[in-house]
């Protein structure tokens, strides 16, 4: 681990992090992601007390990682209008 590398301390920090680096993200949505369940959340570095602590490197470069290519959002169009029949 780098020394000069703060670990951020549980769910909240971590998404005011996220958010404030563009990737906006709840605490809830980081907290559900973390969790056993569904553990598709960034890497836990270890535990302060109950708390998880996350590296800021590995949380923006698991925030990277979670964007979509370009060419993956389609916009929405909007449905034909169908014109009725006399």
């Amino acid at each position: 681990m780098d020394i000069d590398e703060k670990l951020i301390v549980g769910y909240a920090p971590l998404a005011s992090f996220l958010t404030e680096a563009g990737f906006q993200i709840s605490k809830s949505t980081v907290s559900k992601y973390c969790s056993p369940a569904i553990n598709i959340g960034p890497p836990v570095e270890g535990y302060w007390g109950r708390l998880p602590a996350f590296k800021p490197s590995q949380a923006i470069a698991w925030a990277r990682a979670r964007l979509k290519p370009v060419g993956a959002v389609r916009t929405r169009s909007r449905p034909e209008q169908v014109e009725a029949r006399s």
